[in-house]
């Protein structure tokens, strides 16, 4: 999803949201899950430390991670920032819901995937309190508004990404 909605700013030309005196690190890839964060972050490591960090990361997770594992990698990666950008203002973006989710089994059961999605949206939250969290984005994406979302049901269509990014903003 961040990776869709970079280039869709990048080709709108508003990379940085369109915030004045801004600069935005967009390190988000395809398929990138919560084991891949601490060495993504690692390269902000190396420069000053940036004024904010938004984390918007775990949808991959859902499907492919237990709810134990995951819980316990977030923690990790939740500690290694507290630790590494004690004077770093850090976000949490919820998980949006999906019409389809890659990598789930053939007739999965969406609502049981949504279920653990809004678990695991609560479980950051929790996490973020306890370590730094100054902030927690919620989006106005639902399923209930095909429309926002792409042909394949798991990544936004243009308006999707729009206002996926308004709401970053």
């Amino acid at each position: 999803l961040i990776s869709h909605a970079h280039r869709r700013l990048l080709i709108r030309n508003r990379e940085n949201l369109g915030i004045d005196k801004v600069n935005i690190m967009w390190l988000g890839s395809g398929g990138m899950r919560w084991q891949a964060l601490q060495s993504k972050i690692q390269l902000v490591a190396l420069h000053k430390d940036p004024a904010m960090i938004v984390i918007h990361l775990g949808g991959n997770d859902v499907i492919c991670t237990s709810i134990h594992k995951l819980k316990r990698k977030m923690e990790q990666n939740f500690e290694y920032l507290s630790k590494t950008f004690p004077n770093t203002k850090i976000a949490w973006s919820n998980i949006l819901p999906r019409l389809t989710w890659k990598f789930s089994r053939p007739g999965s059961d969406v609502a049981s995937i949504d279920k653990k999605r809004k678990r695991v949206n609560m479980l950051a939250r929790q996490m973020m309190g306890k370590h730094m969290c100054v902030k927690v984005i919620s989006h106005d994406i639902t399923v209930d508004t095909p429309g926002l979302f792409s042909k394949d049901g798991c990544h936004l269509s243009d308006v999707g990404n729009d206002l996926f990014c308004f709401s970053l903003k």
